[in-house]
């Protein structure tokens, strides 16, 4: 089982929420990466879509789990990912291929699971930097 996951939004070690503390309490932060995708803004949160084929990038951090079963568990809930029906989860959990560095590697990331058309694309990939701008 892949343990490391790539986090966009309100994951991020800046987040300072409840929930990026618990990963931070509970994973290794690894660095900075980039996912090839886009990046919308949902609510107060953000939803990325992942597409290895665009230039586009998502930015986001990588972390390695510690209790890799327990803390996806947490975390899935906190994403409302079902397993059992992943059409009304409001993220799914998949794997992904991101850059860190010079390296590509294979993270689990939340990707957004409902359609994006009416939503505002977040350009610059990156969510901390756009939430501070937007109120500048």
């Amino acid at each position: 089982m892949l343990d490391k996951i790539f986090v966009y939004g309100t994951l991020l070690k800046q987040a300072g929420n409840m929930m990026a503390t618990y990963l931070k309490t509970n994973g290794e932060f690894l660095g900075e990466a980039m996912m090839p995708g886009l990046l919308y803004k949902v609510d107060f949160y953000p939803g990325a879509l992942y597409d290895p084929e665009l230039d586009r990038m998502v930015i986001g951090e990588v972390y390695q789990l510690k209790g890799v079963e327990k803390v996806l568990e947490v975390l899935d809930t906190y994403e409302g990912y079902d397993h059992e029906d992943d059409e009304s989860s409001l993220f799914v959990r998949r794997e992904v291929r991101v850059l860190m560095g010079a390296e590509t590697i294979s993270c689990w990331a939340y990707l957004y699971n409902n359609p994006v058309d009416k939503l505002t694309p977040i350009l610059s990939g990156d969510f901390l930097k756009y939430d501070v701008e937007r109120y500048k």
